[in-house]
């Protein structure tokens, strides 16, 4: 694979910066994770910490070449990370049982072909021709208003930007899944936080990451993103990742279709209350056992990150 990736993290004016990125590579895969602590709940960068150490330990850990399901490898992750959370309120006694909340993206680019999901308001864009081709859809109040056409999409959204969902807090968080994408020579993949897209509109997104170095071109739009607001912006990061080879010619997991996850199943399983069949209606799809290897992989690794906090 030929490819290209670069990150970055600013503080921007708040006390302490609660994004967290992560990266990894194997020789046929790639990984990268942004996670956005919430600010209004102690703990929100412990939390994305978590998160992103979830998904670097699971990755790392995994003992075949290839992930045979990649949409059920990020749900279950996020399940486990979720479950990890929640724990930190009783093992740290600074957050007075509350529990630490944030908002995550995640892309797997495997054999030439990319898969991602997120919850809340952190991004993932890929970049087609210079332009934007794709991006995730907030789960925010503000995303919903534009969907049912009660607000235009320009509008200032401060007003509206609660989230709907995020990792830990009380209820189970409910991944969005994006449609399994064979990249094209020249594509680029932004990950980023809600402190960079809130600043910058399509056009000026789509200036930056058109910089011959991709270096320059994360560097360029943090700073952009800086001056927008400079005494009140919010932590930004961001990833981005240009693939540098041709189309790839491996089959497609799910036929380059959204894939379809049971996730309720998949919480019962972990509760132990699921069947494990049904998982993936979309694709290879996942037997009982075959899900329950995957589970077992997972948890091999959920003990381990005990003792990194």
């Amino acid at each position: 694979m030929e490819f290209s990736v670069a990150h970055h993290s600013l503080i921007g004016s708040r006390p302490a910066n609660q994004d967290r990125i992560g990266y990894a590579e194997r020789d046929n895969a790639v990984l990268m994770v942004l996670a956005d602590g919430l600010g209004g709940y102690k703990g929100g960068e412990l939390a994305a910490e978590t998160l992103v150490s979830a998904f670097l330990h699971s990755f790392e850990r995994i003992r075949h070449r290839e992930i045979s399901d990649p949409a059920a490898y990020l749900v279950l992750t996020t399940v486990h990370a979720h479950a990890l959370v929640k724990r930190l309120s009783q093992q740290k006694d600074d957050l007075d049982n509350a529990t630490p909340r944030t908002t995550c993206v995640m892309v797997l680019v495997q054999n030439g072909l990319a898969y991602w999901a997120h919850v809340g308001d952190s991004r993932f864009y890929l970049f087609r021709n210079g332009r934007i081709h794709t991006r995730t859809r907030d789960h925010s109040i503000s995303e919903e208003l534009v969907k049912q056409g009660m607000i235009s999409e320009d509008r200032s959204l401060d007003e509206f930007s609660q989230l709907t969902r995020c990792v830990g807090g009380i209820r189970p968080p409910r991944l969005s899944l994006g449609a399994e994408t064979r990249l094209q020579t020249g594509d680029i993949i932004m990950l980023c936080s809600d402190g960079v897209w809130r600043e910058l509109g399509d056009a000026d997104i789509e200036a930056h990451i058109a910089a011959p170095q991709i270096e320059d071109s994360v560097d360029g739009l943090l700073a952009h993103a800086q001056k927008s607001r400079p005494n009140d912006c919010d932590n930004m990061s961001a990833i981005l990742f240009r693939w540098e080879d041709s189309a790839s010619t491996a089959e497609p997991l799910y036929k380059l279709s959204t894939p379809r996850i049971d996730q309720d199943n998949l919480w019962n399983v972990r509760r132990g209350r699921g069947t494990g069949q049904g998982t993936t209606a979309t694709g290879n799809g996942a037997d009982a056992d075959s899900l329950e290897n995957k589970i077992a992989d997972i948890e091999s690794f959920v003990d381990q990150i005990d003792d990194i906090f």
